[in-house]
């Protein structure tokens, strides 16, 4: 009888046969790539902590500047009758100067 013919799995065009060069130069390629990519990432982890830093200093900043208005309303309350007090000897210091 004949010889049995062997079936293969991947039908269509057969696969190119890769060098080995061939090969190390897409693994290359790859690693580039997923590098490329690892940086990337990396540089956009980074990029939005430093929002998310930027934005605490903005809101801490203008947290206190609330608290200096709050605190500046109760003090400028306070500092005319202070001033009053006050503005007699400090005017006459200056001008005995």
């Amino acid at each position: 009888m004949g010889k049995k013919r062997q079936v293969t799995k991947y039908k269509g065009r057969k696969r190119k046969r890769l060098t080995a060069d061939e090969i190390v130069t897409a693994a290359l390629r790859q690693q580039m790539i997923a590098e490329g990519r690892r940086t990337a990432e990396e540089e956009a982890i980074k990029a939005f902590l430093e929002y998310e830093k930027a934005q605490k200093a903005i809101e801490k900043e203008a947290k206190e500047e609330e608290v200096r208005e709050m605190v500046g309303d109760s003090v400028s309350e306070e500092k005319p009758s202070d001033e009053k007090q006050t503005e007699g000897p400090p005017n006459t210091e200056d001008e005995k100067m």
